[in-house]
């Protein structure tokens, strides 16, 4: 097995099959504030209500949130709603 990648604190590493992947697409519209620091910005997909994020971690708990709605955003915190 070729080894790919390490999380860590996970109890094996990944591997070229970790995860299965499906043939589904999500649409995402992304708004960026200029000049903000850090990041900030809001991330719509579909129809859904805006997701507002301000970091780079909380762009990446809305990105996630999208990918997988079941499951919680890793208890990073995003805001809903516009700033």
């Amino acid at each position: 097995m070729k080894i790919l990648g390490w999380v860590p604190g996970a109890k094996t590493p990944a591997g070229r099959h970790s995860r299965g992947m499906t043939d589904r697409a999500a649409q995402v519209e992304l708004s960026i504030d200029l000049g903000s620091e850090p990041i900030s910005g809001r991330l719509i997909a579909g129809s859904g209500q805006p997701q507002s994020f301000s970091g780079w971690m909380e762009l990446v708990a809305a990105i996630e949130a999208v990918r997988d709605p079941d499951e919680p955003a890793g208890g990073a915190r995003v805001r809903e709603g516009i700033n």
